[in-house]
């Protein structure tokens, strides 16, 4: 059966082939391929000739040969003609036919018919007002005793319209509590890719994780987990294994599965030594403890400059190095904070900008190219980041995009991982920071 079914589709692949080579034969092969949908009566062989049909492209007869199709609801099944809807839609955008049987489709009693007309609608982006409608319709008349179908339907709508308010609400009245385990990972799926609803269902499939009965599907859960992990999630589900732990110790059964374990060591990627500490401590953990904990690194980086500030660096008492660095407690727009930057190089010696003020980053680029990086003696640029509240500032993506295209000797101090060719990443909690560092210009300055 298998070589079969391989048989007929090179056979159709065949034919596209010659229709797109050999246009005086596609008037032939199309008539041919709908004479078969008329005498075949296997539903997935005639969805195969659709679907090769509609790849054939915008040609009039197979327009209006699906056309014919529509209006001859009668011969065929809903799901042949819902098929012929979706390949007449990829051909022909502004189809009305093609849209109305779809918004049909989607009133349809049949669940998994009126699903897959929503995927349509989303998979190929139908904005029209009509089907926007009946959609927004579907979902309100839909109740949560089909939840399935429901977030099939919510999740079409907000790849059409982001943020619909009709998306949020209807998210805000699923109640997880009665769901089973089997329905909340039949949900997940969609529920996951909805940003609105991120933190409702990491909340619910955490809870699952940790619970007194180890739940059937716990590599699914985990799954979700692993993927919706921030740094704050990172904290929630260290908190969770805490109390996890303690339950667990209290009655002599604590055993951890690979699962957890590999969840565990997920959250340990995103977190830094001291954030990890304050979440399986906290409350216990002072702020003051935690900020100590970061041993102060603006104390710790002095190390890289002389008392006068004027003189350079000197390297293993041969090699002659000037440092600039930058913190980022006063970057007033974290995505461009040139002139925030420029401040502090001038601060630090660096000459003033024979142009104005460096106003964007590309500006601060010239800037650093023409006027600072110039110079016999090594230059290292090292941003770094000062402690807030017990946590490190983070940097913004846009930012790290820009300062990766300046070029020279640029050095950033970091909480989590970054990924960019021309900046040299340092992590915060490295005890052997100063070390790396100086590592790191050495082998700079011996490749000069």
């Amino acid at each position: 059966m298998q070589g079969f079914e391989k048989n007929r589709k090179i056979a159709l692949d065949a034919l596209e082939e010659i229709c797109k080579n050999n246009p005086h034969q596609q008037t032939n092969i199309i008539d041919e391929l709908f004479e078969l949908i008329y005498q075949c009566s296997d539903r997935t062989v005639i969805q195969e000739i659709i679907r090769s049909l509609a790849r054939m492209g915008n040609h009039p007869i197979i327009i209006a040969r699906f056309e014919k199709m529509l209006e001859s609801k009668s011969k065929f099944n809903d799901y042949t003609l819902l098929t012929v809807a979706e390949g007449l839609k990829q051909i022909d955008r502004e189809n009305q036919k093609a849209s109305q049987t779809l918004v049909e489709m989607l009133d349809s009693k049949d669940k998994t018919l009126c699903i897959l007309a929503s995927n349509i609608l989303g998979k190929l982006e139908i904005e029209e007002d009509d089907a926007i409608r009946a959609l927004e319709n579907k979902i309100e008349s839909t109740d949560n005793s089909n939840i399935k179908v429901k977030v099939k339907l919510i999740y079409n709508l907000s790849v059409l319209i982001p943020n619909h308010d009709l998306v949020n609400s209807t998210i805000e009245t699923i109640n997880f509590n009665d769901l089973t385990e089997e329905e909340i990972l039949t949900v997940a799926y969609d529920l996951f890719k909805i940003k609105e609803e991120k933190n409702i269902l990491f909340n619910k499939l955490l809870e699952l994780t940790f619970a007194k009965d180890r739940p059937k599907k716990l590599k699914n859960i985990c799954f979700y987990l692993q993927r919706m992990i921030t740094r704050e999630n990172a904290k929630k589900i260290i908190h969770s294994y805490r109390d996890y732990c303690s339950n667990q110790f209290l009655s002599k059964n604590c055993k951890n599965s690979h699962e957890i374990d590999t969840l565990l060591w997920h959250c340990a990627q995103h977190m830094s030594y001291p954030e990890f500490y304050q979440a399986w401590h906290e409350p216990n953990t002072t702020q003051k403890q935690l900020e100590n904990s970061y041993n102060d690194l603006t104390e710790i980086l002095k190390q890289l400059q002389p008392n006068d500030k004027k003189s350079p660096l000197k390297i293993d008492d041969q090699f002659h190095v000037q440092v600039i660095l930058i913190d980022n407690s006063n970057f007033t727009n974290p995505d461009n904070p040139a002139l925030d930057i420029y401040i502090q190089m001038v601060q630090q010696n660096c000459p003033k900008c024979s142009e104005s003020r460096p106003k964007t980053m590309q500006e601060l680029k010239a800037y650093w190219q023409l006027d600072v990086n110039i110079n016999d003696k090594p230059l290292f640029l090292l941003f770094y980041p000062k402690a807030n509240n017990g946590e490190l500032q983070g940097w913004s993506d846009r930012f790290l995009q820009d300062l990766d295209k300046f070029g020279g000797n640029i050095g950033i101090i970091v909480s989590e991982p970054i990924n960019f060719s021309n900046l040299r990443s340092f992590f915060a909690d490295d005890p052997q920071l100063i070390e790396n560092i100086l590592g790191w210009m050495r082998s700079i300055i011996l490749e000069q």
